[in-house]
Parts: structure tokens; C-alpha cells; sequence
């Protein structure tokens, strides 16, 4: 695992696959059964960063059974999580929600408030993906408020950003500029370069629409 890392760092991913599959042939000859849900688990992550989203699920699927045979619930939390997107990525929005929906159970579940708010930022994504702005914006909102209250404040960087997109797309620019604000000085407190660039450059779609 640590291998197929650096070769992802080096931007090498088919050496990173196919560090994973050996990996994952000695998983499975040593019959390591949780270590071969943890590896197809990755591989599906990997293969969603290079866009492949049926392999994704390839990957994904027999790990969730691993999973759920183990009673790992937290990485079957983030795997139904990781699976969502994958889902997205296809357009699936309906198998996606669910995955999530079924993720965030598990979170609440267990407690795990910090994976809580990332699903519902993702739910808020799908729902807004799939032109349902008004649920979006709720989920922002509620993601927001629960990154807020539990002092997570990259989650709730990412949570004001959502609630900007889907007021932008809901036709109420003048009200995404309030939350850009926040998730703009958040993103400079955390230091986070992508988040800022992104947050400005929402901004000044939020003003070129009040403009028209």
C-alpha cells in the first residue's frame, strides 16, 4: 500500500494498480480477507481519481460484502460513501443517494460526526447534480450547521460552499455571497489554496449574475 502511495505521488497510476493487485494476489493467497476488502477498497478510490467509475464499482462490490462479513462498520461507511461518488461519476444519481443515505445511518451510528458532515455535503453534491436545488441547499445548510457546531471547520468550508452552488443555481445569487464570504475566510485560515481559488472564483459568478 505504501508502494502504490508513492507511485500515485509520483503520478505513475498504472504502477499504482498494479501494486495494488499484487497486494491484493497476496491477500488473497494468505486468505487476509479483511486486508483484501481494505486494498479493493483503494483500488475503487484510485480508480474513481482516474475517472474509470465502472471499475470503480468492480472494486467496490465484493469489498462491501468483505465489510459487512466483518463487521467493520466504518469502512463499510466509507466505502457506501466512496461508492456514492463513484455512482455520481456515472450518473446514477438515485443508487448514489442511497449509498450515502445508507452511509450516513452508519455514521450517526457510530458517532463519527466528521464523516456525518462529509456525507451530507455529498448528498447535498448528488441532489444538486441531479437539478434538485432546493434539496441541496438544505442539505448545505444542515451540514453547515453540524460542522459549525462541532468546530470542524474544513467541513464546514466545504458545507458553505455547497450551500453557495445550489443558491447560485436556485437563481438567488445575492444570497451565495454571504456564505462565499465564510467559506473564503475559512479556506484562507486553513490554508487551503484550491478551496480559495474556487470560492473566488464562485464569487465572481455570483456578481456576474446579479449584473444580468
Amino acid at each position: 500500500h505504501n508502494l502504490a502511495a508513492v507511485y500515485i505521488g509520483l503520478g505513475e497510476p498504472d504502477a499504482a494498480l498494479a501494486s495494488h493487485r499484487q497486494v491484493l494476489d497476496l491477500q488473497r493467497a494468505l486468505g487476509d480477507r479483511r486486508g483484501e476488502a481494505r486494498t479493493l477498497h483503494n483500488l475503487g478510490v484510485l480508480y474513481v481519481n482516474l475517472g474509470e467509475f465502472g471499475q470503480a464499482l468492480d472494486a467496490y462490490t465484493p469489498a462491501l460484502a468483505l465489510f459487512r462479513e466483518s463487521g467493520d462498520r466504518l469502512w463499510e461507511a466509507a466505502l457506501l460513501h466512496n461508492r456514492g461518488i463513484a455512482y455520481s461519476g456515472l450518473g446514477d444519481f438515485e443508487r448514489a443517494l442511497a449509498d450515502d443515505r445508507q452511509a450516513l445511518a452508519i455514521r450517526r451510528d457510530v458517532g463519527d460526526r466528521t464523516g456525518e458532515v462529509l456525507c451530507e455535503i455529498s448528498i447535498g453534491y448528488t441532489l444538486l447534480r441531479s437539478g434538485q436545488s432546493a434539496e441541496a441547499l438544505d442539505a448545505g445548510r444542515k451540514a453547515a450547521g453540524g460542522a459549525a457546531a462541532a468546530a470542524n471547520r474544513r467541513g464546514e468550508m466545504l458545507a458553505r460552499l455547497l450551500v453557495a452552488k445550489a443558491e447560485v443555481a436556485a437563481g438567488e445569487p445575492a444570497a451565495a455571497l454571504p456564505e462565499l464570504a465564510q467559506a473564503l475566510a475559512l479556506s484562507r485560515l486553513l490554508e487551503d489554496r484550491i478551496a480559495e481559488a474556487g470560492s473566488l472564483q464562485l464569487t465572481g459568478e455570483a456578481h456576474l449574475a446579479l449584473q444580468q
